[in-house]
């Protein structure tokens, strides 16, 4: 069980390119459950401000359209990591395994409406370190695929300038789902004694 805290990237109709993308403070709690050497089951709760601005683009078109938005979510996710190595984390060496992962997860947010939670997908990748037998770190970053188009609040028909040659630029595209990036750090601390895959060659 453990700490994180990083940042959020939304991937919307506000923030459709790097250079404009805002990032805002992440930070939650976890519990990992070791079940093999090689798979972990990893349940987060955390909470973030989602934003953007048309102000931040280089596009005319978002430019002129002039539309922000700021609002608080929580991210809830289960997911299955796979370790590329065997990751014992109550070694007494420091350990390094990269891993991989997905799962389910949900979005709460007040702006979705009478829906305010929808479900997601997350994609994750990382690396993680035992210290010492009793505290692990890692890194990770999670791409969070939803699904719904609501979480920058633009309409789909939501036309700003009535027949303007960049009116399709400035309205939301319901085909195309919101999403976000989170990269942060974790901190975690070993509650159980001993688990069944451990190795008297691993204390």
């Amino acid at each position: 069980m453990g700490a994180l805290s990083g940042a959020l990237f939304l991937v919307g109709e506000t923030s459709n390119e790097i250079k404009n993308t805002q990032a805002n403070m992440l930070y939650g709690i976890f519990y990992r459950h070791n079940t093999t050497p090689f798979l972990a089951i990893n349940t987060s709760i955390a909470m973030s401000k989602i934003s953007g601005s048309d102000l931040n683009s280089t596009d005319g078109a978002q430019i002129q359209r002039n539309y922000s938005f700021e609002h608080l979510i929580t991210d809830i996710n289960v997911t299955f990591q796979f370790n590329f190595s065997s990751y014992y984390p109550k070694a007494s060496e420091i350990r390094t395994v990269p891993y991989i992962g997905t799962g389910l997860g949900f979005v709460l947010a007040s702006n979705l409406g009478v829906f305010p939670l929808q479900p997601k997908i997350p994609f994750a990748t990382g690396i993680k370190w035992n210290l010492n037998k009793k505290i692990n770190f890692a890194v990770e970053m999670n791409y969070n695929y939803t699904f719904t188009d609501n979480l920058d609040k633009l309409k789909v028909d939501e036309l700003l300038v009535v027949g303007s040659r960049t009116a399709l630029k400035q309205k939301a595209q319901n085909y195309n789902k919101d999403g976000y990036f989170t990269a942060y750090f974790n901190l975690a601390f070993v509650l159980s004694k001993q688990s069944k895959y451990d190795c008297n060659s691993y204390q």
